[in-house]
């Protein structure tokens, strides 16, 4: 009986990841545009539209990654909270371009650390 109950779970839990994770697409993206709106520099537009870009399309990707993790698991504990942040944080790197990692460097003292933020802040934006 209890696999039964934790196979439900899991399946309404994988529902609820997935239905968050487009409300949280959609929030980044009107954060990009509402930081873009403030910003006159046209080469600032470009980086913050690569940074909002890629920081959704890996939070959307990562998404996925917790659901596969739940389900081998069986939980979701500090440990793979934060294999999962790294993971996120890494492949953002990966795909932004020098210039626009240069630009989060000036205007964050610790351009890693800014990115952690973004991400923890958009997971937080999930759970409201």
């Amino acid at each position: 009986m209890s696999d039964i109950l934790l196979e439900a779970l899991l399946s309404i839990g994988c529902a609820v990841i997935t239905a968050v994770s487009v409300f949280l697409i959609k929030l980044i993206a009107s954060k990009v545009l509402q930081t873009k709106a403030l910003t006159e520099s046209t080469t600032e537009r470009k980086y913050i539209d690569e940074i909002g870009k890629t920081v959704s399309d890996c939070v959307a990707a990562t998404s996925q990654t917790v659901v596969d993790d739940l389900k081998k698991a069986g939980n979701f504990d500090k440990e793979t909270q934060q294999k999962i942040l790294n993971d996120c944080c890494e492949k953002i790197v990966s795909l932004l371009s020098s210039e626009a990692i240069d630009y989060i460097n000036e205007v964050a003292s610790d351009g890693r650390e800014y990115l952690i933020t973004k991400i923890e802040a958009a997971v937080k934006a999930q759970k409201r």
